[in-house]
């Protein structure tokens, strides 16, 4: 081997590098760019999303509070509103947040499932508990998603899925023993 071979393998390894190089810069870029859609597709509803779950259920919650007919009616129908407004918003975020929507839906029952167990303390406080574990689990979520800039992930989902089954067996746990 003479110079000129050694100085023909240096220059392909270099080229070869450059390339390589090239070649991870530009999928780099593109995963980037990537995140950047879905924080930006996420970003336009994030803070009134987290302001919904939460006044969902500090509403629901709240409501059974009231010490006159009068206050609990109010507040009802503040928590009622508050749920309407996120199903609306649910349906905006459908996409940018895929795989939540049925929870989204179900945490917005929150405040008419709350209410019809009114008088069996127990059954309330069990979906009130389980409506508030759930808020919790999309606010990680929602809020994963947008510091990640990717959507969420199956494990992700399948908490969240958890939490709205625990919430929704402990409402349909409620209706069983009211028949």
């Amino acid at each position: 081997m003479n110079a000129s071979d050694v100085t023909l393998y240096a220059s392909i390894i270099a080229a070869s590098v450059a390339i390589l190089n090239l070649i991870i810069s530009a999928v780099v870029k593109r995963g980037e760019e990537a995140r950047a859609v879905v924080r930006q597709a996420v970003a336009s509803d994030l803070n009134e999303v987290g302001r919904l779950i939460h006044e969902t259920i500090a509403l629901s919650v709240t409501q059974f509070k009231a010490k006159s007919d009068d206050a609990y009616k109010e507040r009802s129908e503040k928590a009622r509103e508050a749920a309407s407004r996120l199903k609306e918003k649910r349906l905006n975020v459908r996409y940018s947040l895929w795989g939540l929507d049925s929870a989204f839906r179900d945490l917005s029952r929150l405040p008419d499932w709350s209410a019809h167990a009114k008088l069996e303390e127990e059954a309330r406080d069990a979906i009130l508990t389980n409506g508030s574990k759930l808020g919790d689990s999309l606010d990680r979520v929602v809020r994963k998603v947008y510091v990640d800039g990717r959507q969420a992930s199956c494990v992700d989902v399948f908490r969240v899925e958890r939490s709205r089954k625990r919430l929704r067996k402990s409402y349909e746990k409620f209706q069983q023993s009211d028949l």
